[in-house]
């Protein structure tokens, strides 16, 4: 019997972000900060998903989370930031409707 191959698409969202999507899952992945005396880090997955505009929002969200913000208007200036980087990174075939 033989292996399927499935394809997999890579998308970096800026830096610290990696999204990889195959035909069943969509995955998160975070760059980990590079252990002592290592180049650059590795990536690790944070988050699955079964669609790409949840796995887009969530992405937007956990990066709010992450860096702590405390009021209402960083709130919506880092959304604004992490939709334009996911734009920027998106392939110019797939259309990025704004969440």
């Amino acid at each position: 019997m033989k292996k399927s191959k499935t394809k997999t698409t890579t998308i970096n969202v800026g830096d610290d972000y990696r999204i990889e999507s195959d035909e069943l899952n969509v995955t998160i992945f975070q760059r980990t900060q590079p252990r002592r005396g290592k180049l650059g880090g590795t990536y690790r997955p944070i988050m699955y998903f079964g669609s790409f505009e949840t796995a887009l929002k969530c992405l937007a969200d956990h990066h709010i989370m992450s860096i702590g913000v405390q009021n209402l208007e960083k709130v919506f200036e880092e959304q604004k930031k992490i939709y334009k980087m996911i734009e920027k990174s998106m392939p110019k075939e797939i259309p990025v409707v704004p969440l």
